[in-house]
């Protein structure tokens, strides 16, 4: 139950040696051996990430993995189904990502404060050194003092909510996971969209200022910057999700 309520308050969890690193090995070479092109990501529908693809996983393998992994997701989705699995590719040299959520609440939805009411993400990742920020979920804006550096090494699982604010780290070599979204009847996911942006504002600075326009307001202190955006632009934040 203590685990269930951390990724109630985190928006995330980390299963640490869920997957042997011999299946972990065999799921690395099979995502070299597939010859399907490879889809690069996009940030907003409109920017190209070229340094980083997808290919999708065949369909009867995909099914393979849904049932292999059901054991994990249903622990915390527990309405869950995993669909669309593919490996996902970060190129040696590539730079960190800007941070962004796969989906949004819906708006008026009763089920805002439901982490598992918007489709998941399942990643596993595939070799050591595998990195990625967090900023907690259910955030409008992604502040510099609520970053978290997620590390994980072979074989470990990254599950998070939709609305995680989260970023790919940059690799120095070329780097791959296996990736599943796990959907829920509670959000009818669209085939594909592209993830949310979120503004980065550095509340750690003395003198930082806003992000929005035609505002010239600037804090003194982290504290100041979040009673203005609380105040003036309805901005909330949680300071348990602060932390993982």
């Amino acid at each position: 139950m203590f685990v269930r309520q951390r990724l109630s308050t985190r928006g995330c969890i980390v299963l640490y040696h869920a997957v042997s690193d011999e299946m972990a090995d065999e799921l690395r070479s099979a995502a070299l051996e597939v010859q399907d092109p490879r889809i690069p990501e996009t940030w907003d529908g409109v920017h190209v990430d070229s340094e980083r693809s997808r290919v999708f996983v065949p369909y009867g393998d995909a099914e393979v993995l849904s049932e292999l992994f059901e054991r994990h997701y249903r622990t915390f989705f527990s309405i869950a189904s995993a669909v669309e699995w593919s490996y996902r590719k970060t190129s040696s040299g590539s730079s960190d990502q800007p941070p962004r959520r796969e989906f949004s609440s819906l708006p008026g939805s009763t089920e805002t404060l439901n982490v598992c009411s918007l489709p998941g993400t399942f990643l596993l990742a595939l070799q050591d050194h595998t990195y990625v920020t967090g900023f907690g979920w259910n955030n409008q804006v992604a502040l510099q003092s609520s970053q978290r550096l997620i590390e994980l090494n072979k074989g470990d699982v990254l599950m998070h909510s939709g609305d995680f604010v989260f970023a790919r780290a940059g690799s120095a070599t070329n780097n791959i996971c296996l990736h599943g979204y796990l959907d829920t009847p509670l959000y009818p996911r669209p085939a594909y969209q592209d993830p949310e942006i979120v503004p980065f504002i550095n509340d750690t600075s003395v003198g930082v200022d806003d992000v929005f326009w035609n505002c010239t307001f600037k804090a003194r202190d982290p504290q100041v910057l979040r009673k203005h955006l609380n105040r003036y632009h309805n901005f909330y934040f949680n300071i348990l999700r602060a932390s993982f």
